[in-house]
């Protein structure tokens, strides 16, 4: 399992007053830790009907390795990220954080790691900064329960996409 937690998890701040609430998820004014290589090229919002619902583990190759940052604002998520770079020293290693609207907590994904997550709730949102946009030409995955990589799911899964099933285990994905 990945050591340094704190490079990846992050809790928003806001500011409270009589008209609600403000919080700053990203800004290239950032302390470093949070960043992209170039500039935020894609948002994307993901709505789950059903909590056991279970998305990835996706990632992108080449020119479209990407930088994520995922937030939950609605509901909750188990979100997991697994370092992919054959070269690095944490390769196959993953963390695994608790991301909900109310922990304000926030998930930084680097390239060269694969993401995924499983709904603890129904009716679970999140939202998906990312720097480079989608291609499904540069896009892999690994299967969520590869035993090569023994992630600690809290839930057992009850859906899963068809594509998210036949995923290849790390060992056995294409570079």
């Amino acid at each position: 399992m990945l050591e340094s937690e704190t490079n990846f998890l992050r809790t928003r701040s806001q500011i409270i007053d009589e008209r609600g609430s403000f919080s700053k998820l990203f800004g290239q004014s950032s302390t470093g830790k949070i960043t992209f290589d170039s500039h935020l090229t894609q948002v994307n919002y993901v709505k789950n009907n059903f909590a056991r619902t279970l998305r990835g583990l996706h990632y992108q190759v080449d020119e479209f390795s990407e930088t994520k940052i995922i937030h939950c604002i609605k509901g909750s998520v188990w979100d997991v990220i697994v370092d992919v770079r054959k070269s690095s020293p944490t390769y196959r290693e993953w963390i695994g954080h608790k991301l909900s609207a109310s922990n304000m907590n926030f998930m930084t994904v680097p390239q060269g790691f694969a993401h995924g997550y499983i709904t603890l709730e129904d009716d679970s949102e999140l939202l998906y900064f990312s720097d480079k946009e989608f291609s499904i030409k540069h896009e892999r995955g690994i299967i969520w329960d590869d035993p090569n990589i023994d992630i600690k799911w809290p839930l057992e899964p009850l859906i899963i996409s068809h594509k998210d099933q036949n995923w290849p285990t790390l060992l056995d994905a294409p570079e």
